[in-house]
């Protein structure tokens, strides 16, 4: 549990989890040498200076900022590194290297009794493993809780909050971004600060985007999803289909395209097909004839499916880069759950949260 003060939410994070986080920071640098091929704390150092993306923090979520500062001071991170640590997909962008292809994302409209759903496999790199954290977190004198997936010493993945808000994201890489938007993990934390599904709908349009992105955003009601970049937020709709949306990782509805993509495009046979192609096509085949609304079981089997061999929508561990981290699935009824799976859900079980218990 994470209340008082956000500084204080980060401290105690910080602190509880000091050994995790400083385990996962020596991973993480480890990443960053090989990825980039430059030591990492010149890494850090660099890409604290030639961004500003404190300042849309400071626009945006200030109060999550403090909860970074926390996290450094409790943990005894450097707060340009804690603060970096919060940043993998804007990493990637500003980096100048392609992220991998992650994550499957997927949300049905309530019809009738049946509640709305956001759902998502959340697929890291495989250092991360073993690193997975649910935190509970109670904004104070706001009314507000949210369960947000997350791994040690970060604020955010995706998540759910007690006005039945979910949030799930996947990286777009052909999206252009911008070194002073506003981060992933701040704008899922920002969603769930949202009161209702108007407020969260609003906030996700009118913020700069840091780097390409998808969001897959749930209330009580409606389910949407929006590709962001830098310069535009444009709504993806499964045609003819207002009750679901599904989403990997290639724009669907964006084209604010990266002058490298417009290029590696125009090439014949450019590799395909890609692992987000084929995950999209699992996922239409079977969510796109579905006219009953939303069914755990049916969600369940789609994210623990192995359709394609070589490109699953559940990925085990071991055979490429990443792996799926966790899997959660949000039924955003009036007393809204959290479903969660530690690692890859075809063989481990989901455990389920509710505000109010224990």
């Amino acid at each position: 549990m994470l209340d008082g003060t956000p500084y204080n939410r980060g401290l105690v994070h910080g602190r509880t989890m000091k050994a995790e986080i400083h385990q996962v920071a020596r991973l993480w640098k480890a990443d960053l040498a090989a990825s980039f091929k430059v030591d990492a704390d010149t890494f850090i150092r660099r890409f604290v200076q030639k961004t500003d993306f404190v300042s849309a923090i400071k626009k945006w979520t200030p109060d999550l900022l403090q909860e970074v500062r926390g996290l450094a001071d409790g943990s005894g991170i450097d707060f340009d590194t804690m603060l970096v640590l919060q940043l993998p997909d804007e990493c990637f962008v500003s980096g100048e290297a392609i992220a991998h292809e992650r994550c499957s994302s997927l949300g049905f409209a309530r019809s009738g009794a049946r509640p709305a759903c956001v759902a998502q496999n959340m697929d890291t790199p495989l250092f991360t493993d073993g690193f997975q954290l649910v935190l509970h977190i109670k904004e104070a004198g706001r009314g507000l809780e949210s369960f947000v997936l997350t791994q040690a010493g970060c604020i955010g993945l995706n998540g759910v909050n007690n006005h039945a808000l979910g949030i799930c994201c996947n990286a777009l890489w052909q999206l252009n971004g911008c070194r002073d938007g506003l981060p992933v993990a701040f704008i899922v934390r920002g969603v769930l600060q949202q009161h209702s599904e108007k407020d969260a709908v609003s906030f996700i349009e009118r913020i700069k985007h840091a780097s390409g992105q998808n969001y897959v955003v749930g209330g009580p009601d409606r389910v949407y999803s929006f590709e962001c970049s830098a310069s535009r937020v444009r709504r993806f709709q499964p045609a003819g289909r207002a009750d679901v949306v599904w989403h990997t990782n290639h724009p669907l509805a964006n084209d604010d395209y990266t002058t490298a993509y417009r290029e590696a495009s125009k090439k014949p046979n450019a590799g395909g097909p890609w692992s987000t192609e084929v995950r999209l096509n699992c996922l239409e085949e079977r969510l796109g004839k579905r006219i009953t609304g939303f069914d755990l079981d049916v969600v369940k089997a789609t994210l623990s499916s192995h359709d394609s061999t070589d490109h699953p929508v559940c990925v085990p561990k071991g055979k490429k880069s990443v792996f799926t981290f966790a899997s959660t699935i949000m039924l955003l009824a009036e007393q809204p759950e959290f479903h969660v799976s530690k690692g890859p859900p075809d063989i481990n079980e989901y455990e389920v949260l509710r505000f109010g218990s224990k």
